[in-house]
């Protein structure tokens, strides 16, 4: 990301200096300035230094810099699950739309791992400031452990995290005493939600209720999900979005009949940065955003988000979605996280589904068992024909989801 930004002003954590300094000096012009957080360091300045009063301060006015809708704000990175991380240009006016979103929380603490380079992250800053709502932060990575602690010691009301962190705290004994009870709102998202997860964490959530977000770098909220969604569904979609429904052949489909998902807003994002191309190919001729998204949507406005595209195994001509096999594996007990790939088939004429699998701690469950179950719920053509293969753990993106192109890698060179 410096890379393609070419900042000239880098801020960071005193911890974070040494590598960010050597990121600045292979990445960056000779000219960059950086600011740590704290006390100034050998090549860095201190923050302090630019809150330092000076003179004519008070004679300050800000300046009209232009159209809010296509004056760039902020640059975040895309998810990177597929392939290197795109730079997301927004606009200020994406920011200010956003948040009316953020109205639905409580007026609780709000509380997520996300860093401040994800949409996620920085809409949990801009949530705070635009409602002041207080804002719990740690500089530790996600653990059961250290998210129950937050939740009972802040007493926090509004959070959001991504399944996988779910799934963790589901597979830890803490997750059945401890003390959820300050929970108004606990948000799902960043990557498909499987129905077993939020059915489990609502349970946990006396006086909370559990919601599953759609929502892209591009385009940010798409979806409003509240209390009345259908099961299954990511909601209706919010204010000033639409969305269309196409087959490969880019015609528009019905109501229930699947096919990619291009969604348009009225603050969408600006571009990728420095990328005509990647912007040019993720865009229709009529502005529509290509989400790369599967799904459909219901007469009643009800929209259902089956999987990525690039994520669909095709074996022998039919489809098979990941995320509908690993919510199935999801519910076996003694599975801690699973991620579905397509490896090829002998003859290479096929894909083959397997499922790769991260158990519990001391839990002794065989391929055969998941392969058996499996195989007794699905459809002949979504069977397991690629087999099991047991991990120590998943490689995650700083947001909390499994880098589905980094297994497939590693599961390949295993081969």
């Amino acid at each position: 990301m410096m890379k393609q930004t070419q900042s000239t002003l880098v801020f960071c954590d005193p911890a974070n200096y040494a590598v960010v300094a050597e990121a600045a000096k292979n990445a960056i012009l000779p000219t960059v300035q950086l600011f740590v957080m704290g006390d100034a360091t050998v090549g860095a300045s201190s923050v302090d230094e630019l809150l330092e009063p000076i003179e004519g301060e008070s004679d300050f006015r800000p300046e009209y810099l232009g159209d809010a809708t296509k004056l760039l704000a902020m640059v975040l990175c895309s998810s990177g699950t597929t392939g290197l991380p795109k730079g997301v240009c927004l606009s200020h006016a994406h920011f200010v739309d956003g948040n009316v979103f953020s109205t639905e929380v409580s007026d609780g603490p709000i509380f997520n791992f996300s860093s401040l380079f994800w949409a996620t992250g920085i809409f949990a800053v801009m949530t705070s400031l635009f409602h002041s709502r207080p804002r719990v932060l740690t500089t530790k990575p996600c653990q059961p452990d250290l998210l129950l602690d937050l939740v009972e010691k802040y007493r926090i009301e509004n959070l959001f995290t991504p399944p996988s962190y779910v799934s963790a705290l589901l597979a830890h004994p803490r997750h059945a005493t401890a003390d959820l009870s300050s929970v108004r709102q606990w948000q799902l998202g960043g990557s498909m939600v499987p129905p077993e997860i939020i059915l489990r964490l609502q349970k946990l959530l006396p006086n909370g209720h559990t919601r599953s977000i759609y929502g892209s770098s591009e385009i940010g909220f798409i979806t409003r999900n509240d209390v009345t969604v259908k099961p299954g569904s990511v909601g209706p979609l919010t204010t000033n979005v639409e969305c269309r429904v196409v087959d490969e052949d880019g015609q528009v489909v019905g109501p229930g009949v699947s096919g990619e998902l291009l969604l348009r807003h009225r603050y969408m994002f600006l571009g990728y940065l420095h990328n005509e191309e990647a912007t040019k190919n993720a865009l229709t001729e009529d502005g529509f955003f290509r989400s790369g998204d599967i799904g459909y949507m219901e007469a009643d406005g009800s929209l259902y988000v089956i999987d990525r595209i690039k994520d669909i195994i095709k074996y022998n001509n039919f489809q098979v979605s990941p995320s509908d096999l690993e919510a199935i594996i999801q519910k076996i007990d003694g599975v801690k996280q699973v991620c579905v790939i397509g490896i090829p088939s002998p003859d290479g004429s096929s894909d083959l589904p397997m499922a790769v699998v991260e158990l519990k701690p001391g839990n002794v469950l065989q391929a055969e068992d998941i392969v058996r179950h499996v195989d007794g719920q699905v459809t002949d053509f979504k069977r397991l024909r690629g087999g099991v293969r047991f991990v120590d753990g998943f490689p995650m993106t700083p947001s909390g989801k499994i880098v589905r192109r980094v297994v497939r890698k590693l599961i390949n060179e295993a081969a």
